[in-house]
């Protein structure tokens, strides 16, 4: 199914899927447009420690995903910016689905956002700085860490993150 040429499939308000050219499906969530930049300051206002950026809805995208839907992680990589994020497939029919899915999922998460703030995210219990909570998925820690992937953020800077930067301790445990 890889094409050659870049290929647009859905052209949302703030989130695209096309293929790349190069044998690659990208979704794109544009967190920085009007409606997900007001839910991501709403989360903030709620919690100063709910900063959305790229990373953190990242992090958000992850938790969720592995709760309700696998399949879609198991075939995506992940590419957070502090303005946006993008996720890749390789390019078949089947992976093409799984993007579609997983724009439905993101565009629920942002136009049902009262449902967001309190079933997914439950920001009223966000805590002073603590010591993350890891579960034995959660990968790295959103933070300053030169290689997030080989050291836990402790041991790079001796600091705890508060519960707001790893993916799984900021949407699942708070």
């Amino acid at each position: 199914m890889a094409t050659t040429e870049r290929r647009d499939i859905l052209d949302h308000e703030y989130v695209k899927i096309y293929t790349s050219g190069f044998g690659d499906i990208v979704l794109l969530f544009e967190n920085e447009k009007e409606k997900p930049l007001a839910v991501g300051q709403k989360m903030n206002e709620i919690n100063e420690e709910a900063y959305m950026n790229g990373y953190n809805w990242d992090a958000l995208f992850n938790c969720h995903l592995e709760e309700v839907a696998p399949d879609i992680l198991e075939s995506m990589e992940s590419d957070p910016e502090a303005g946006s994020y993008a996720a890749y497939f390789k390019e078949t029919r089947e992976n093409e689905q799984k993007a579609k899915r997983f724009a439905d999922i993101i565009i629920s998460l942002i136009e049902n956002e009262d449902e967001t703030y309190h079933r997914r995210t439950s920001l009223s219990r966000f805590g002073p700085p603590q010591a993350p909570r890891r579960s034995p998925s959660c990968k790295r820690h959103i933070s300053h860490s030169p290689d997030p992937e080989s050291a836990p953020h402790e041991a790079t800077c001796g600091r705890p993150l508060p519960a707001g930067f790893c993916g799984k301790a900021v949407f699942r445990d708070f």
